[in-house]
């Protein structure tokens, strides 16, 4: 039992560079929530809280990227801004995707429905946003992150 007391302290002593399962699926949860209702089970009432949850997506965002900072050419604020300014395509490829699914599905009942709880809806949104990452390392050759631990952290995570 002490040998494996020992390798399990060794390891939990190891610093990641990567950010964990929950954080990624908080950021994500956080994302889908902001951009469809049918995730979000708090009813958002004024532009003003739509700006709120926006801001908290992109911290969220923030928080992940922080275990990558040391790794990325550019600051962490870059990023997120890079990020968020390709949400738009994203929106619309989703939009696009759930109306798809709710049409070639003679059960579904409509796209709300599809977004809230097929989860084929949920691992497509997952992996738009992993692409849109992607993409972004891709389209700048590698330029965004010193190496390539970005590249494979959206990956491993996404």
């Amino acid at each position: 039992m002490e040998d494996l007391i020992n390798i399990l302290y060794s390891k939990h002593s190891e610093k990641t560079t990567l950010p964990s399962p929950m954080l990624v699926d908080s950021f994500v949860d956080s994302l889908l929530s902001m951009l469809f209702p049918a995730f979000n089970n708090k009813k958002i009432v004024s532009k003003d809280q739509l700006i709120d949850e926006y801001y908290k997506t992109s911290k969220s965002l923030e928080v992940l990227l922080l275990h990558l900072e040391r790794d990325l050419s550019y600051s962490i604020a870059e990023v997120v801004k890079l990020f968020f300014d390709q949400l738009p395509s994203i929106y619309e490829s989703l939009l696009k995707d759930a109306e798809a699914i709710d049409n070639g599905d003679p059960a579904a009942n409509g796209i709300e429905e599809v977004m809230r709880s097929y989860p084929g809806f949920y691992a497509i949104s997952i992996y738009r946003v992993a692409h849109q990452f992607y993409q972004l390392v891709k389209n700048r050759g590698f330029d965004i992150c010193r190496d390539n631990k970005i590249q494979n952290f959206f990956q491993k995570f996404f």
